[in-house]
């Protein structure tokens, strides 16, 4: 896919940038810089929290085995998948989870078309990368191939 991000947010703990396939965060620190990237199509949901006049904003992306964080604004905050920002970047931060999900959406429809084998490929990836078990994988080899 693209090279070039769709939308970047600059934010207060790290920089996020939204492309047509992934989400990078990049975050600097004493040992240097980190990025982490999560696939559009490992999202299982996006929170977003607008700032007050006392407290930042953050954007927080869920995929399959983060430990949710709901009602626990210091865990949320902190958890590697959130990026905190000012109320300057409210309406950055909201174009951005609106296009996510809208992206989100078109890669839902997209791989409605896979074929079986496209599919077990796919969760194939998703094992060998980390993001299922093996237990998960087995579960959608079953449901993709209907046993």
């Amino acid at each position: 896919m693209s090279d070039n991000p769709v939308k970047i947010l600059k934010g207060v703990n790290g920089q996020l940038a939204l492309y047509r396939d992934k989400i990078i965060i990049t975050r600097k620190g004493f040992m240097g810089t980190k990025e982490k990237t999560i696939y559009l199509s490992q999202i299982t949901g996006i929170q977003l929290k607008q700032p007050s006049m006392w407290t930042k904003g953050y954007i927080l992306f869920t995929v399959p085995g983060s430990i949710e964080t709901r009602g626990d604004p210091i865990a949320t905050t902190l958890d590697e998948n959130c990026v905190m920002f000012n109320a300057t970047e409210k309406d950055l931060a909201l174009e951005i989870k609106n296009t996510a999900e809208k992206l989100i959406s078109q890669l839902g429809k997209a791989t409605a078309n896979l074929s079986p084998a496209d599919e077990l490929r796919k969760f194939k990836q998703l094992l060998d990368e980390g993001v299922i078990s093996q237990e998960e994988f087995e579960q959608k080899k079953k449901q993709v191939l209907g046993l």
